[in-house]
């Protein structure tokens, strides 16, 4: 029995190995997480993501995310329809990845910097609304070939569902022109901060 002992044991410290290995390349993989998110495959899951709620099409040239440093989005460039710029923005969340995984960001403060153009057209709408109207996105999609469920009504928005929210202003331009007063208004480097508190 005592010449046989060592086999079990080399086993035993053959599987630990293996087990502190594949946990050291887990953590790896997690700590580089968002890494590889900042890389082509998750810009284009955060570009989809933000074109499924924009009726326009949504560019991005640089995401940069950290678990413990702030998240970045450079060149958020919006088309509307018409083919015009609607945005051009950097946006700057100083809160890290986790915090805001767990839920523990209070409040969420961001930066947005760049420049935002909407135009009232001869009929009165607003470009920069209609950007939001998802009922247009919609209408402009195929004919489905069978017959879809009635979609449920979505619940009306509380401000309540918002979490605690700074949004600072950095140098930021907007322009809005009126087609049928040929009439241009621009403000350039605006600055100020748009806060929500959470009433909890």
């Amino acid at each position: 029995m005592t010449e046989s002992s060592p086999a079990p044991r080399r086993r035993a410290r053959r599987v630990l190995i293996v087990v502190g290995v594949a946990l050291l390349l887990l953590l790896a993989l997690v700590a580089l997480l968002p890494t590889l998110i900042s890389a082509g495959v998750g810009q284009g899951y955060i570009r989809d993501a933000i074109a499924k709620n924009v009726n326009g099409d949504v560019q991005i040239s640089d995401v940069s995310l950290g678990w413990f440093s702030g998240q970045k989005i450079d060149g958020l460039r919006i088309t509307d329809p018409a083919g015009k710029e609607a945005a051009n923005i950097h946006v700057v969340v100083d809160n890290g990845l986790l915090s805001l995984a767990l839920g523990r960001a209070r409040p969420i403060d961001v930066t947005v910097s760049g420049s935002l153009a909407g135009q009232v057209s001869e009929d009165g709408s607003i470009t920069f609304i209609d950007l939001f109207d998802m009922q247009t996105k919609q209408a402009k999609r195929p004919p489905q070939p069978h017959p879809q469920p009635s979609p449920k009504k979505p619940e009306a928005f509380r401000a309540g569902d918002l979490p605690a929210i700074n949004v600072n202003l950095a140098n930021l331009t907007l322009k809005h022109d009126s087609v049928q007063h040929q009439q241009s208004l621009t403000i350039d480097n605006l600055t100020g901060k748009l806060a929500y508190l959470d009433p909890a």
